[in-house]
């Protein structure tokens, strides 16, 4: 799990990227699926700025979205997958 905490916050830290990318990417280790809401309640800002940071993660291959009718989900899939111990799926993380 480290080492893919290691890679997701490699994918997203850049001189220029927001501070909230990370703190996200922290969030995700506790509970590897969201929504816009709950990402908004856990970095304490706005809907838009918190829209815009779970579409930063799902651009750098971190999260993937998934609708349930009009609802969205988000979902951390490589740390699901390491979490249930299957194999392969996250290139020997």
């Amino acid at each position: 799990m480290q080492r893919l905490r290691s890679d997701y916050r490699d994918r997203v830290t850049t001189a220029r990227a927001s501070s909230l990318l990370p703190q996200l990417v922290d969030a995700l280790f506790t509970t590897p699926a969201l929504t816009i809401g709950r990402a908004q309640e856990l970095l304490a800002v706005s809907r838009r700025a918190a829209t815009v940071t779970v579409e930063r993660l799902v651009g750098a291959g971190v999260l993937v979205e998934v609708r349930r009718g009009s609802r969205r989900y988000f979902l951390a899939r490589e740390i699901i997958q390491v979490a249930n111990g299957e194999t392969g799926a996250t290139d020997d993380r």
